[in-house]
């Protein structure tokens, strides 16, 4: 029988490597905010008359236009998302009242703040936008799985719907074939068919100058994380020696 100090070193030994791999499988993170600030490094931040961007909580990014034309326009600098292989995660809540709108945007371009251009399907490849009065749509501008013959940017697919003042957590998969899984809660939403569009560029808000004032959701992002080589699930098994033959083991499930 093994004495308490074989096993209490055993032990030590194996949440030492535990951690150690664990900082390994994190090299694959290419953005990681939990926006306890805003990084100035990454972010653009444009805020009209009547807008407001902030901290809350110190604890996430908080973006609320009052009746006005314009909306704040927040938007990713200085990272390069990959061209397949990659993860993207993010937890947001939207809050009323809903209008025009202003969301979450994942596209392959960047548009020019104060645009007087109405969006467009081909603006966006993925959007977190206002749907109805009380509800915020997740939609895709690349045609799903199902539907080979469709043609991308053509129509936007309204996948499904989130309440108002619910966080939730929308991530997207794209594997080394061009076709995205998109995830929403940890349960799968929608299958794109193999495409030609990137995602480059990630913004928040909305860059259009309108005519007439109008109401904005009050958005709220509590982290954005970019990681690449998402197809790959990583399982670490660690063995602390125990009594006997008998072991403890540790199995943590990663996937980067």
């Amino acid at each position: 029988m093994k004495s308490c100090t074989t096993l209490l070193v055993g032990v030590i030994i194996g949440i030492i490597t535990f951690f150690s791999f664990t900082s390994s499988i994190r090299a694959n993170e290419i953005l990681n905010d939990d926006f306890s600030s805003i990084n100035s490094t990454n972010w653009v931040v444009n805020v009209p008359s009547g807008g407001t961007v902030d901290i809350q909580q110190n604890s996430f990014l908080h973006i609320f236009s009052q009746n006005g034309t314009a909306s704040p326009y927040i938007y990713l600098k200085n990272v390069t998302i990959p061209e397949n292989s990659f993860r993207i995660n993010v937890r947001f809540m939207f809050s009323g009242p809903l209008n025009y709108g202003a969301g979450i945007v994942f596209s392959n371009k960047l548009l020019q703040n104060g645009t007087t251009t109405s969006l467009r399907e081909g603006d966006t490849i993925f959007q977190i936008w206002p749907s109805s009065a009380t509800t915020i749509g997740i939609s895709s501008s690349i045609c799903p799985l199902s539907v080979p013959s469709c043609v991308d940017t053509q129509n936007s697919t309204i996948i499904t719907s989130v309440n108002l003042n619910t966080w939730n957590t929308f991530e997207i998969f794209s594997d080394e074939n061009n076709s995205y899984r998109l995830y929403l809660n940890g349960s799968q939403i929608f299958i794109t068919k193999p495409s030609s569009l990137k995602i480059s560029n990630i913004w928040f808000g909305n860059p259009e100058n309108r005519t007439n004032s109008t109401k904005r959701p009050e958005i709220n992002i509590d982290y954005l994380n970019i990681f690449s080589s998402n197809n790959n699930l990583v399982r670490s098994t660690i063995i602390i020696p125990g009594l006997g033959a008998s072991c403890l083991v540790l199995q943590q499930f990663s996937q980067v």
